[in-house]
């Protein structure tokens, strides 16, 4: 009995022994305060995008299918695209200061009336040019537009350079546009290796040129008042490949002069597109600028 007392007693004292107390529960974390999302950086440049470019600028590759487009996510969402700017203000006639897209979208639409009379009321000299396959409204340059003389390489004077001397009236308005962006830069002369071949095809592609149609212009060289000689073979800093805005800012002074009537070119929609260097060898020696008749867009390499 006395063994049994002792036995339950020892059992009991283990047991209070080995009791287990928990802690109590620590109180609730409180909420953290919510964190206010950073202001957005403003923009560096006036498109809104961080890669200081006119979005509107595409390479040629990116523009196979002749439609101007943006890539997605260029622009920060909700932000519209910035219209595209017309010719240089200041021109005379109906083609000053438009907002209605590049050449091809002002001059489209013209008649060959009315396209020869806004040569006219701009006082651009011209005379009418022999019927030639596949350029609509013919007609040859016949003097200097805006002090600026278009003339073929070898040829002494304006339209004396047999049938490639011949364009389609709407380029000549185009060229005007253009002439008045080269005499604000000292520019005299233009040294054209082309403007129309009969059954011009793009090289690789077998698809018409515009200069088929008397709608585009290769470019040579430009001559300045001051004598110096921009020859594009030689003073253009070539990137294969590249558009050619904004350059690699490596350019002599004379590729960065060459540059500048480029992209000045673009930004105020002169023409559609714009061939340089960059774009393969064929055009090493060259620019090719020409007008796609109802096209708004811009391309370029």
């Amino acid at each position: 009995m006395k063994r049994a007392l002792v036995l339950a007693l020892a059992l009991g004292g283990c047991a209070r022994e080995h009791k287990v107390v928990y802690p109590p529960a620590p109180p609730p974390r409180p909420t953290p305060a919510p964190v206010a999302a950073p202001a957005p950086r403003p923009p560096l440049n006036p498109y809104g995008n961080w890669q200081g470019i006119d979005p509107r600028w595409v390479t040629w590759a990116q523009s196979a299918s002749r439609v101007a487009w943006l890539p997605p996510g260029f622009l920060p969402p909700g932000m519209p695209v910035p219209a595209m700017p017309g010719p240089t203000t200041g021109s005379t006639g109906s083609g000053a200061a438009s907002a209605a897209g590049a050449a091809g979208a002002r001059y489209g639409g013209l008649s060959g009336p009315q396209c020869l009379a806004e040569l006219a009321t701009r006082g651009v000299p011209h005379r009418a040019a022999q019927a030639a396959n596949g350029v609509e409204i013919p007609v040859r340059l016949d003097g200097p537009l805006r002090g600026v003389r278009i003339i073929a390489m070898g040829a002494g004077r304006e339209g004396a350079a047999g049938t490639q001397d011949i364009l389609d009236c709407r380029l000549a308005l185009a060229l005007d546009d253009f002439s008045q962006l080269l005499a604000s830069r000292g520019v005299v002369r233009v040294d054209h290796m082309s403007l129309y071949r009969n059954n011009a095809v793009i090289a690789g592609k077998g698809t018409a040129s515009q200069h088929r149609y008397g709608l585009a212009i290769d470019i040579g060289a430009l001559r300045s008042a001051d004598g110096q000689r921009y020859v594009v073979q030689t003073d253009w800093l070539t990137e294969r490949g590249s558009s050619p805005c904004p350059g690699p800012g490596m350019d002599t002074p004379k590729g960065a002069f060459l540059r500048d009537v480029v992209c000045s070119s673009m930004r105020q929609g002169v023409f559609n597109t714009f061939i340089t260097p960059n774009h393969n060898a064929d055009h090493d020696n060259h620019f090719h600028f020409d007008v796609v008749l109802g096209e708004p867009g811009i391309f370029a390499e």
